[in-house]
């Protein structure tokens, strides 16, 4: 048998209090009470009465009054009640603070270099509002907004991402970095098919920064070394290991020291990749959609 249904305890629980206030237990007043239609509470209480073998009130020309079996059952479910009211106010208090935070899920490039300025606007703006932020590639990212763990995702895509809501807020340049010396950053622009015989330090598959370098060469790109990072991808660069295809914000420093050089790449070859916030389906909390103002409004200045 299944468990007694809370919204008939309500009931013989408002008709215990009204019983207790006036001498008798009126049906239709307590339907009132609990914004209810009259045949609706009796027809749950004449339900509840057949499914459990009791009888909760006394029907008389002159009213109703609760049984001894009613009254027992409007004292054993006062505890009950409280424990849902307990309950309520436990996921209320759930759900608020789960409206005044955003999860958000980055990829690498975004996480690093693009967002640091939007959270700090942001929190100066809105410090009532708790952001998180893991970082992971494009691929996976999407996977986490699919999947509802994350609120706000940030990927690097040409592709349009199935299943979610997407917003273009910017776009990002790829360079091909080498040390100094090499003979190729004093040469002629490179073309897609002289990138397709240079060994490049690039991200794993999955990554954006990964789809941009196959997508601009002919076959992809010949891989000297995959590595999970830009900052990896910075490292290698600067031992001389081989040239690295990655973001231009993740090299700004270097390029202006002079530390690692831009090899010249023919009109041709596109490195751009446009940047991408997406969503989930269904209802977007206040703090989530605030957040994405902000991102939006800093793709615009």
């Amino acid at each position: 048998m299944r468990d007694p249904d809370p919204s008939v305890l309500r009931i013989v629980d408002e008709l215990a209090r009204q019983e207790d206030e006036t001498g008798r237990a009126s049906i239709s007043a307590v339907a009132r009470s609990l914004g209810l239609a009259q045949p609706n509470v009796s027809r749950a209480l004449r339900v509840f009465e057949k499914e459990r073998g009791v009888q909760i009130v006394g029907r008389s020309p002159s009213g109703s009054r609760l049984t001894d079996d009613g009254r027992a059952v409007a004292s054993a479910g006062e505890p009950v009640l409280e424990a849902y009211r307990n309950l309520s106010e436990i996921l209320a208090a759930l759900r608020r603070h789960r409206s005044a935070s955003v999860r958000i899920a980055a990829s690498l490039t975004v996480a690093e270099y693009v967002l640091p300025p939007i959270l700090l606007s942001f929190r100066r703006h809105r410090p009532d509002i708790e952001v998180s932020l893991r970082m992971e590639n494009s691929e996976h990212v999407l996977e986490r907004v699919r999947e509802r763990g994350a609120d706000l995702g940030f990927i690097e895509s040409f592709e349009r991402p199935r299943d979610v809501h997407y917003r273009t807020f910017g776009h990002d340049q790829l360079v091909i970095v080498a040390l100094p010396g090499d003979s190729r950053a004093g040469g002629g622009p490179l073309s897609a098919e002289d990138l397709s015989q240079i060994a490049l330090l690039v991200r794993e598959r999955g990554s954006g920064t990964r789809e941009v370098i196959d997508r601009a060469i002919p076959g992809g790109a010949r891989v000297a070394a995959e590595l999970p990072s830009a900052s990896a991808i910075r490292t290698a660069a600067a031992t001389g290991r081989a040239p690295a295809a990655i973001s231009r914000l993740a090299v700004a420093e270097q390029l202006r020291t002079g530390a690692l050089v831009e090899l010249p790449l023919d009109p041709s070859v596109s490195l751009a990749r446009p940047l991408k916030v997406v969503w989930p389906d269904g209802r977007m909390h206040e703090a989530t959609a605030l957040f994405l103002q902000e991102v939006l409004s800093a793709g615009r200045r």
